[in-house]
């Protein structure tokens, strides 16, 4: 039985949500999906095992008993030296645009001086972060819909 049909109870219009087509990041994001210097191989496809076993034996069945932390790594993006700017300018040649506006969990939308640096589009982006003219950390963020992106 439907209650609303049966009272005249008209239900209440919905908006669209103003930020759609923005790009939205979440704390949790930050360096989870980061590219490192290949030195760190190794110690990547270690700490992938060692959380991974860790997981699986915390696992009740609803969820994880305990948490682990990643951890770090033996030589830093920041480490390498890499010019910061150089890596923009590739970005730039290539055809990607920068990212002027984002939704940030418990934040809201920022724009200007407050939005990461970074390159991409309202579903996926690749942030920069620099020190001292350095590359600092280089991370990926964002939304996929299908296979192809």
């Amino acid at each position: 039985m439907n209650l609303r049909k049966l009272f005249g109870i008209k239900p209440k219009e919905k908006k669209p949500y103003e930020f759609a087509d923005v790009l939205h990041m979440w704390e949790d994001d930050y360096l989870m999906i980061e590219f490192l210097p290949k030195e760190n191989l190794e110690f990547v496809k270690k700490e992938s095992k060692r959380i991974n076993e860790f997981g699986q034996e915390h696992f009740d069945g609803n969820g994880f008993t305990e948490i682990t932390e990643i951890g770090e790594v033996p030589i830093k993006t920041v480490d390498k030296g890499i010019d910061f700017n150089s890596i923009a300018k590739i970005f730039e040649k290539n055809g990607m645009k920068r990212i002027t506006e984002v939704v940030y969990q418990n934040v809201g939308h920022l724009t200007g001086e407050k939005v990461p640096f970074g390159f991409g589009s309202n579903n996926f982006a690749v942030l920069l972060e620099n020190e001292n003219g350095k590359l600092k950390n280089i991370w990926a963020t964002g939304r996929i819909e299908n296979e192809e992106l």
